[in-house]
């Protein structure tokens, strides 16, 4: 027994030393100071567990290694590209400010911060969940010429992902290059069998960030959560649908509640910039700089006029890049704002844009998801409605099934359609890529479907928050304290 106690005891010193040594390791990394609050009280609110959580979810080592060389060849690629390939067409910008006046800020902030062009000769598809999306996408890929570049967080070998990999083999085989990216935790459902399927038919696949002990770590940071696909450098798609049949309500009776989601197919220069954006990560996860050519980036057919730039956010950019363009384009709203997201865990900046254009005359309108795949998520996404209803923005939740896409409309001219939420994790950690468009068509498409989402979807009243149990509210203000690490 005493041998007992004494061996508690020691572990029990280590333990303590080994906390106090974390806080002040985060203290000296001075993060965002509500992060820093939210994993200090993981660790003192939840010990051992608080401790898991932090090695998991909260060391930023993979951040200083390895994110600090992929920013170097990052700017090497973009240049390289640039000087090159792409001449840059400055009377873009003059357009789009005589037409948007003080928009044109959001389009210069992607161009001073991440080298983004405003690109002019595009087309733009938008496709409506995964019946529009996945059927469009193996008709591309079939017809394929060249080489094909896929980049997922997610690829499941279900029938669906098993279709699409069996083109790829297929394509592979007839000579095309063949790309694949994949996230180490997102694709835990693509077997070893269906990996090595691919590379022996000839197809070079790079697993971004392999982890040791996936399954247990589902939510870590610095994740790939890009959905882009590059078809021969002039089709590109983009959006918030992943590689697995639940994102196809064709297969309705097998999944458990219908899918509501967004994509973009793209054409013209809007997808050189998918391009580089793909390009970068393969060099990140296989070492294998490709430089830029025609046969990457060919001469552009398209004469359509459709304004687009691209963000590409990560940890590898300039800090919170996505963040900062969502919150450009919400204060330059006049009339209206239209968000759809999955995932609504605000930062300070964001909420306060919000609440201030609701306050100011300009209509907002949310839909979230009414059935959530995230209980402690939605308990959290709980604690923002009170603020919002009280500012004047309308809130509803949508219960045809659970509402996947995201988008955010302005004043039915300004668009943007991709894989980023609006929480923490979107805004700060994983790599995302969003497409905002300049135009009215796609934006009127868009606030069509918006509508029809809205005749779906239940709204929420200045009641909501009162109406909750007791132990509903004591678990959301206890799921906030958390919001900046979830």
């Amino acid at each position: 027994m005493e041998l007992y106690t004494f061996i508690a005891s020691i572990v029990t010193i280590i333990y303590v030393v080994v906390v106090i040594r974390t806080i002040f390791t985060i203290l000296l990394q001075n993060r965002n100071p509500l992060k820093t609050h939210s994993y200090i009280l993981v660790l003192i609110l939840l010990p051992v567990i608080g401790l898991i959580v932090y090695f998991f979810f909260g060391m930023q080592y993979r951040r200083r290694k390895k994110f600090a060389r992929r920013k170097i060849k990052s700017s090497e690629l973009l240049e390289n590209w640039r000087r090159h390939y792409l001449e840059l067409i400055r009377d873009n910008y003059d357009v789009l400010e005589e037409h948007f006046g003080e928009r044109i800020k959001t389009p210069k902030l992607l161009y001073t911060s991440e080298n983004s062009v405003l690109t002019l000769e595009n087309q733009v598809e938008v496709l409506k969940n995964g019946e529009e999306k996945f059927p469009r996408l193996i008709e591309d890929l079939q017809n394929a010429k060249t080489h094909i570049h896929l980049e997922y967080y997610i690829i499941i070998d279900d029938e669906l992902g098993n279709q699409i990999i069996d083109i790829l083999i297929e394509k592979s085989k007839a000579g095309l290059e063949v790309r694949v990216i994949f996230d180490s935790v997102g694709s835990l459902g693509l077997s070893n069998k269906s990996v090595y399927k691919m590379q022996e038919a000839g197809i070079r696949t790079g697993e971004y960030l392999p982890v040791r002990f996936p399954r247990f770590a589902n939510k870590m940071n610095f994740r790939d959560h890009r959905k882009i696909v590059v078809i021969d450098g002039n089709i590109g798609y983009v959006g918030g649908i992943n590689i697995e049949k639940k994102y196809d309500n064709r297969y309705r009776a097998q999944n458990p509640y219908f899918w509501r989601d967004t994509s973009l197919r793209l054409e013209g220069d809007v997808v050189y910039e998918l391009q580089t954006l793909f390009l970068i990560t393969w060099d990140f996860v296989s070492e294998e700089l490709i430089v830029p050519n025609e046969f990457y980036f060919p001469k552009n057919e398209v004469k359509d006029s459709c304004l687009c730039s691209v963000v590409g956010s990560g940890p590898e950019s300039q800090p919170r890049i996505m963040m900062d363009t969502f919150f450009s384009l919400i204060t330059t709203a006049k009339s209206n704002i239209r968000i759809a997201t999955p995932y609504f865990i605000p930062n300070e900046s964001i909420m306060t844009a919000l609440t201030n254009a609701s306050k100011s005359g300009v209509t907002v309108e949310i839909i979230l998801p009414g059935i959530s795949d995230s209980k402690l998520v939605k308990a959290a996404t709980d604690s923002f409605i009170p603020p919002l209803i009280e500012s004047g923005v309308k809130v509803s939740f949508y219960e045809k099934g659970f509402v996947h896409a995201k988008l955010m409309i302005i004043d039915d001219e300004i668009s943007t359609v991709g894989t980023a939420n609006m929480d923490y994790r979107s805004f700060e950690q994983n790599s995302e890529v969003n497409v905002i468009i300049y135009n009215r068509e796609v934006s009127r498409i868009l606030v069509e479907q918006f509508e029809q989402d809205l005749k779906e979807s239940k709204d929420i009243d200045q009641y909501y928050w009162q109406n909750l149990t007791l132990g509903e509210r004591l678990f959301a203000s206890f799921a906030r304290l958390f919001a900046p690490i979830l």
